[in-house]
């Protein structure tokens, strides 16, 4: 038996070998884009259909993307930056992780495609620099 923290980071890894879960639908004209690119170029993509990958959190006022998670005080967080997700049409796998805390957060491996923007203040409280509206 692990950890609840180790439990969580364990199973981050296994989605990372097993592949991504799509989240949203691909359309045509979305273009791929690794995720450091959009966020290192932001304004050569805004206003754009974009697709990129990485570790998507939901969780009590947070739906955001980032590119990996990090380990502090035996708790996981995103890695700077992070990207707010906009919009409900997700088809999230059982394949996430769900952690037993209180409110519980959920981790997935995930693609997510959908208009990118930046430039403003986006999500709850306006914290994340970037959206990618996922409709």
């Amino acid at each position: 038996m692990c950890s609840r923290r180790v439990c969580v980071l364990a199973g981050l890894l296994l989605l990372t070998l097993t592949g991504c879960i799509p989240v949203g639908d691909v359309k045509s004209n979305e273009t791929d884009v690794p995720f450091s690119e959009l966020t290192t170029h932001a304004s050569k993509y805004t206003g754009q259909r974009i697709c990129t990958q990485g570790v998507y959190l939901s969780a009590f006022e947070i739906n955001a993307l980032a590119a990996s998670t990090y380990q502090r005080d035996g708790a996981t967080y995103l890695t700077e930056p992070t990207i707010w997700i906009e919009g409900t049409n997700f088809a999230l796998s059982s394949d996430c992780i769900t952690s037993d805390t209180r409110p519980p957060m959920k981790f997935c491996q995930a693609r997510v495609c959908g208009l990118f923007e930046a430039g403003g203040s986006y999500g709850h409280l306006g914290g994340y620099p970037y959206q990618i509206e996922a409709r």
